[in-house]
């Protein structure tokens, strides 16, 4: 192989094996139950340059795995999955990611910029696209901070406190919930 020549053609073809069938094997290995590769579903398999193998499905998926031990693979339909040796995973779906992180958050980012992560604890935050976050605790607590600095804390039997930016109570009531 010519290590000079444009890299659209420094690129080996190997054939759709049982090796392959192993390589697809390897990449989807992890907790989630995984339908396995029929070697007639393999368009093709190309080594590339630097070593890594990049597997084509018939349906124009393609996966790629990564010496550091990171993987990829996107969808025929332009999502991607990523998979990650800390057990992260990031998926993008329709211009909006998800992320499983190993410490069991979960997080969302949407396509106009919105934030959402769950938390093992049970809270819950969302940042608007403005910056407003709101945090929800599983007690029924929740904690509004706007784009402006002013945090609002709303308590289970409505009591309301509002912080402005500097730090001074601005608001502290009951609201008569009934």
């Amino acid at each position: 192989m010519d290590p000079n020549a444009p890299a659209w053609e420094r690129f080996k073809k190997i054939s759709a094996t049982a090796d392959a069938e192993e390589f697809v094997a390897d990449q989807l290995a992890d907790d989630e139950p995984v339908e396995p590769v029929d070697p007639d579903d393999i368009w093709q398999v190309i080594e590339l340059p630097n070593g890594n193998e990049l597997m084509i499905f018939n349906d124009g998926t393609a996966m790629v795995d990564f010496p550091d031990g990171r993987s990829a693979t996107i969808m025929a339909d332009g999502d991607m999955h990523l998979s990650f040796p800390d057990g992260r995973h990031e998926m993008i779906v329709d211009g909006s990611m998800s992320l499983r992180l190993p410490d069991g958050r979960n997080a969302h980012i949407g396509e106009d910029g919105t934030t959402y992560v769950e938390f093992t604890d049970g809270r819950s935050a969302n940042i608007g696209e403005d910056g407003t976050t709101y945090v929800d605790f599983p007690n029924g607590r929740m904690v509004t901070v706007d784009e402006n600095g002013t945090t609002h804390l709303d308590f289970p039997g409505g009591r309301t406190i509002g912080i402005d930016e500097n730090g001074a109570t601005i608001a502290d009531e009951i609201v008569d919930e009934s």
